[in-house]
C-alpha cells in the first residue's frame, strides 16, 4: 500500500521567503493573493534547492520520445525499457500505434512520469504492473487505443487501454482518455466489448479529467455472426480508485444488422462496475452504453442498457460527491419497434453506495512546464471559498471524507495559508506563475504534487482534488 497518514493541519506554519515573483489571475482577493502565491511560486524553488543534497543521488533523466525522430526513442516502449526508477518520458505529439511496430505499453514495478508534451499523443493500451508501495506512476495527456482489426483480439495481450495490475504503488492518470477493444462475435464465439480502464488488485488509482470509454459489441455482418455485450467503462476489482471530474461511458452493445440472422441485439454496457472495491467520485459523469437492436420479432433481456454504477461480486463502496450517474436506454427490436428496458442508474447486488453533501473542489496544473517558463493553476470551487495551498515531493492516501475527499500530498510539504479568497461568481480562478531555474544543473526534472485545502463560506473544511506537476529543465 503507499504511505498513509494524517493530513497536515491547517494551524502548521510553512517556511516561505517572499520575492518579487508575480502572480497574476482573475476571481482572487487582491490583499493577500499576490503575496501568497508569491510565497507559493518562490517556494517551490526554495523547496527544490532544499532537497538538492537529499535528491541529487537519485537524480532522475528526461527521456524524450519522437515518431519524427527528434528524440532518443521512436516508441514509447522503447523508452519504458530502457528508463529505470524516477525517470520521466516525455512524448512529443504523434500517433504510437503502429500495430507491427508498437502495439502496448508495459510499465512493470518502475516509478516513472509519462506525459505528453506539445501536442496530441495517441498511444497503445498501457499496462502497469507490480508497482510497489511507495512508488508512483503519472501518465498525463495520453490518448490511448487498443489497435487491432475486430476479431483479431486474440492478437493482443492487452484489450483495455488502462491496465493496471497488482500495484501497491500509486497510479496516477491525468487529461487522459481510454477506450476499451470491440468485442467480437466471429466464429461463433461472443466476446463482449473490454472495459476502457481494467484494475486489478490495485491500491491506489488516481484519475483527474480523464473521460473512459468500454468498446463497443462488434454488429454482425459478412465476418461477424454473433453479437455481444457493450464494455464497462471502468472495471475495477480489487481495487481503491478516485476519480475527479471524468466522463466515464459503457460501450454500445452489439446490432444484428444481419437480414438473415434473427440474432437479438446485445446488452449495452456498465458505467462503473466495482468488485469487492472503493471509490470515490466526485464531480464524474458516469452513463450505461446503450442496448444493441434486434430482429426476434420480440423484446427479451438481451436489449437491455447499461447500468450506470454496478456493484457485483465481493462488497464494495461508492461514496458520489456532485456526480451524475445514468443509465443507458433500452436497445431497440428492429421488427416491433418495441424497446428492451433501460439499465439502472445504481444497481447493488452486495455493498453500499454514499452520496457526499455539497459540491466538489477541483484542483489542476498545467503540465509538464519548464525552467524560466510558466505555469498555470486553476480552481474551480464555489465564491467565498478561502484556498489554502500545499505542495510536496512525495504522496500518501488519507481518507478524509468528512471533508469531501482523499489527503494525497506527503511531508515534507509547503504550506500557504490564506492563499486567497474566490470572488469570482463562477467559483473559478486561475493564477499563471513564473518558475524559477533548477538550483543545480544537474536537474533535468522534479516531480511534485500539490491539493487545496479549502474553508467552504458556511465554514466546512474541505480538500480539493490532487494534482502532480511534472517540472523540466528547460532544454527539454
Amino acid at each position: 500500500m503507499s504511505d498513509r497518514g494524517a493530513a497536515p493541519s491547517l494551524e502548521h506554519e510553512g517556511d516561505a521567503a517572499a520575492t518579487g515573483l508575480r502572480a497574476v489571475g482573475p476571481g482572487i482577493d487582491r490583499t493577500s493573493g499576490d503575496n501568497d502565491m508569491r510565497r507559493f511560486v518562490t517556494t517551490l524553488a526554495a523547496g527544490a534547492a532544499a532537497l538538492t543534497l537529499i535528491v541529487s543521488p537519485l537524480r532522475a533523466d528526461v527521456l524524450v520520445v519522437d515518431a519524427g525522430g527528434g528524440g532518443a526513442f521512436l516508441t514509447i516502449e522503447a523508452a519504458v525499457d530502457a528508463a529505470v526508477d524516477g525517470d520521466v518520458i516525455v512524448v512529443r505529439p504523434g500517433d504510437y500505434t503502429n500495430l507491427a511496430e508498437n502495439t502496448e505499453v508495459h510499465i512493470d514495478g518502475k516509478a516513472l512520469s509519462l506525459v505528453a508534451d506539445g501536442g496530441p499523443v495517441i498511444s497503445p493500451p498501457i499496462q502497469v504492473a507490480n508497482l510497489p508501495a511507495g512508488k508512483n506512476v503519472v501518465l498525463r495527456g495520453l490518448d490511448a487505443r487498443v489497435n487491432s482489426p475486430a476479431g483479431l483480439i486474440f492478437l493482443l495481450e492487452l484489450t483495455s487501454s488502462l491496465d493496471v495490475l497488482d500495484c501497491d504503488g500509486q497510479v496516477w492518470a491525468e487529461d487522459c482518455s481510454f477506450e476499451g477493444e470491440l468485442g467480437t462475435g466471429a466464429l461463433g464465439n461472443t466476446q463482449p466489448g473490454f472495459p476502457g480502464a481494467h484494475l486489478l488488485n490495485a491500491a491506489d488509482v488516481v484519475l483527474s479529467r480523464c473521460q473512459l470509454v468500454g468498446g463497443d459489441g462488434v454488429d454482425t455482418g459478412p465476418h461477424f455472426f454473433r453479437t455481444a455485450d457493450g464494455g464497462n467503462g471502468l472495471l475495477a476489482v480489487d481495487s481503491s480508485v478516485q476519480l475527479y471530474d471524468c466522463v466515464i461511458t459503457g460501450g454500445d452493445g452489439s446490432d444484428n444488422q444481419s437480414t438473415e440472422s434473427d440474432a437479438p441485439g446485445y446488452n449495452g454496457g456498465h458505467g462503473v462496475v466495482l468488485d469487492g472495491s472503493t471509490a470515490l467520485l466526485s464531480a464524474t459523469s458516469i452513463v450505461g452504453g446503450p442496448g444493441g437492436v434486434g430482429r426476434l420479432g420480440h423484446v427479451d433481456v438481451k436489449y437491455t442498457g447499461g447500468d450506470g454504477l454496478h456493484l457485483s461480486g465481493s462488497f464494495s463502496q461508492a461514496r458520489v460527491l456532485d456526480s451524475t450517474i445514468t443509465p443507458g436506454a433500452g436497445g431497440i427490436d428492429a421488427p416491433s419497434g418495441l424497446q428492451g428496458p433501460d439499465g439502472v442508474e445504481v444497481f447493488i447486488d452486495t455493498g453500499v453506495v454514499v452520496d457526499l453533501p455539497g459540491t466538489a473542489r477541483l484542483l489542476s496544473v498545467s503540465s509538464p512546464f519548464r525552467e524560466n517558463g510558466n505555469a498555470t493553476l486553476t480552481y474551480k470551487g464555489e465564491p467565498g471559498d478561502v484556498i489554502h495551498l500545499f505542495g510536496g515531493f512525495s504522496t500518501l492516501s488519507a481518507p478524509l471524507y468528512g471533508n469531501n475527499g482523499h489527503w494525497m500530498v506527503n511531508v515534507p510539504w509547503i504550506e500557504v495559508l490564506g492563499l486567497a479568497t474566490v470572488t469570482d461568481p463562477g467559483g473559478v480562478f486561475e493564477l499563471s506563475f513564473f518558475i524559477a531555474p533548477f538550483p543545480s544543473p544537474l536537474f533535468e526534472d522534479l516531480e511534485m504534487w500539490a491539493q487545496l485545502f479549502v474553508q467552504a463560506p458556511g465554514g466546512q473544511v474541505l480538500v480539493s482534488s490532487p494534482a502532480s506537476m511534472t517540472m523540466l529543465d528547460e532544454n527539454f
